[in-house]
């Protein structure tokens, strides 16, 4: 399936087909800021919403050169980009700072009902680091991520997510994770993946 995604100001939208992996090139610019908050609109050929994805970027070599901590700067942003980064710098697999990368929070991937059961959301997450690298010119070194599922709250625009309780769609996010690498950080309910490490 060819789907398109784009970031807004950010870099050129892509077409990306699902049958194939996320090929893309980082040229490396470094830009100002600690953290950059992100949202990724997936659109199908006739421009329907597909999914969205909602993340911060936390540019590690930066805080670090500036002499600030991780999540001092975090919790300028949100709280739970604030509890992720904490949870995450508990894990022994995690080591902070990473010459040239970012820590991703991954607030929120969510594809909408329409297009659930075609293989999206399995190929967003086997090729999430790919797409966000491509997207932010920088290597990802972690993700950490608070699955939770949401649902689409009808006004005015259709894209008003809310998280719920739905336990069975839990477990689907949680296996998708662990089927793509991520672990449990002890217990936590986060889940992590470390992509690069010093």
């Amino acid at each position: 399936m060819q789907l398109k995604i784009e970031m807004y100001d950010v870099k050129d939208e892509m077409i990306f087909d699902t049958e194939e992996i996320f090929a893309h090139e980082i040229i490396q610019e470094v830009d100002g800021y600690y953290c950059v908050p992100v949202v990724f609109e997936i659109l199908d050929e006739d421009e329907n919403e597909v999914a969205t994805i909602t993340a911060y970027f936390l540019d590690e070599r930066r805080i670090a050169d500036n002499g600030l901590e991780i999540s001092t700067v975090a919790d300028m942003f949100s709280q739970d980009l604030y509890n992720a980064v904490n949870t995450l710098k508990k894990s022994e697999n995690y080591s902070d700072i990473c010459s040239e990368a970012y820590t991703c929070y991954i607030e929120t991937l969510y594809v909408y009902p329409m297009f659930r059961g075609l293989g999206i959301g399995k190929y967003l997450w086997e090729n999430i680091a790919d797409i966000f690298e491509y997207f932010t010119n920088r290597n990802i070194h972690a993700m950490v991520v608070y699955p939770k599922p949401h649902v689409l709250i009808e006004g005015r625009t259709n894209t008003i997510k809310r998280a719920i309780e739905d336990d069975e769609l839990l477990q689907v996010m949680k296996h998708c994770l662990v089927s793509n690498g991520y672990e449990e950080i002890e217990d936590s309910n986060y889940f992590m993946k470390i992509y690069l490490d010093e």
